[in-house]
């Protein structure tokens, strides 16, 4: 086990012992959608050296989180992999990756983006109620990259690659997509615009849209700076809100949820 810890006898503390370290988080997010060689994290977490990467795998390890296996020929690969644990812990990112929607404001110059990236948080704030009784495979193009969402009767899951059979497939390229991710651009001006694809089956479609879709993005308005004492000064008396953590990306099939 690793030697820093809060030693306090608290479960939140306890959490923090194993996912509070920096970049812990982040190499779950690149675990999500499956198994990744070590090169394959580095190039997923743009910024981290090779012997930190390799620090915290074996802490997430040796904490049960992940797992590391060799694949056999002729891949002939090691890989890393969420364990049962670990996929609770992505579970429980969901609504962390909510509140940072709202946060997450215009990309600055120098950040990086992945398409990936939106997938996890598509994953992690999908309506799970919505998948029930549905049996059925989303396909994703995104310019080079590619991913699939795999519904299975009350279940969801993120796979890299593609997949065989989709009932709904959605293309568009990098720029269109982290557009339509921010909030700058909705998906149904894409459409009309030809920037975005869709095909397959229209009801399938809607059952996209009802799994993966949002009422309003989460980014911040231009007025957010100046709302924000008021929205703080709210929130000392108002009630708590029982509301599900917004989603991440608005209904991608058709326009406004329509085919």
């Amino acid at each position: 086990m690793r030697s820093q810890r809060y030693s306090q006898y608290c479960a939140l503390a306890r959490a923090l012992d194993v996912a509070g370290n920096r970049w812990t988080l982040l190499i779950i997010r690149e675990l999500v959608p499956g198994p990744r060689r070590f090169t394959d994290l580095m190039q997923g977490l743009p910024g981290i050296s090779r012997a930190l990467l390799t620090e915290r795998l074996r802490g997430l390890e040796q904490d049960g989180v992940i797992a590391r296996h060799e694949l056999p020929p002729p891949a002939a690969r090691r890989v890393y992999e969420l364990t049962d644990d670990g996929r609770e812990l992505a579970a429980a990112m969901g609504p962390l990756i909510g509140w940072g929607a709202k946060r997450i404001g215009d990309r600055q110059r120098g950040e990086t983006f992945q398409s990936r990236w939106v997938a996890v948080a598509m994953a992690g704030l999908a309506d799970r109620d919505a998948t029930t009784g549905v049996t059925e495979t989303y396909q994703y193009v995104i310019g080079d990259s590619s991913f699939h969402f795999t519904i299975e009767d009350g279940s969801l899951e993120l796979h890299d690659g593609r997949a065989d059979e989709p009932a709904v497939v959605v293309e568009t390229d990098e720029r269109t997509w982290q557009a339509i991710a921010s909030g700058k651009l909705k998906a149904s001006a894409a459409l009309g615009a030809g920037s975005l694809r869709m095909s397959g089956d229209p009801e399938a479609s809607k059952r996209l849209g009802r799994i993966l879709s949002h009422d309003r993005m989460v980014g911040p308005t231009p007025d957010a700076e100046e709302a924000r004492p008021r929205r703080a000064a709210a929130t000392r008396t108002a009630p708590v809100s029982r509301a599900r953590p917004p989603r991440l990306v608005e209904p991608l099939p058709g326009v406004d949820g329509e085919p």
